[in-house]
């Protein structure tokens, strides 16, 4: 697993890097009005940026399938809806790549600086970068999200012991699951027995 998300953060740190190199191309092509040389750039950009986009999708995967397992994991839980819209971001990004590369780069080299197409592939080239912005904005709400394979199935019976005052306070979660689970508070003195500690409990 550890490979795997290495590979993926290669992946997607040279995808997302490389647009924002491109995005700076772009700007300065346009100003010294070469619209040739920006298609050019967008057109070696995108051999390297498949690469990419192939070893992100297959390392994704792999790590989705670990975190989720299951149908359920994926449509009834939040880490699984959260992947979903990850992976829709993804998609979109990737097919307007894909336009670019195979529509609008050829329709620049062809029309020259007077074309409308050179100023409409800056502009795509900044949406798949604001697109990869809201990729990385979904993946850091995944790393604080329970993975789906642990909402769906659950875990061992918890329990968990602090120090309160003089005594300890216990906590005890059963099943620890998705659903429905009974929580067991116990007060204990110092010498472990059954204690008056509070008044109250929030």
């Amino acid at each position: 697993v550890t490979l795997v998300d290495l590979v993926h953060l290669w992946a997607a740190a040279v995808w997302f890097g490389g647009l924002v190199v491109l995005v700076a191309v772009l700007r300065r092509t346009r100003k010294s009005g070469d619209p040739t040389a920006a298609a050019g750039a967008v057109a070696r950009f995108s051999g390297i940026a498949t690469l990419a986009i192939v070893a992100v999708s297959l390392a994704g995967f792999a790590l989705g399938w670990f975190e989720v397992q299951t149908l359920e994991g994926l449509t009834s839980t939040t880490y699984g809806r959260v992947l979903m819209a990850k992976l829709a971001a993804v998609a979109v990004v990737a097919a307007i790549g894909a336009y670019n590369r195979f529509r609008l780069v050829p329709g620049v080299e062809a029309a020259g600086a007077d074309s409308a197409r050179w100023h409409l592939l800056g502009r795509t080239v900044l949406s798949e970068v604001v697109g990869i912005v809201v990729v990385l904005g979904l993946t850091g709400v995944l790393v604080g999200v329970t993975p789906a394979r642990s909402a769906v199935r659950g875990g061992e019976i918890v329990s968990v012991s602090e120090q309160l005052g003089a005594g300890t306070i216990n906590l005890t979660v059963d099943p620890n699951q998705a659903g429905i689970n009974t929580i067991h508070i116990y007060l204990l003195d110092e010498l472990g027995r059954q204690s008056d500690l509070a008044d109250t409990l929030t």
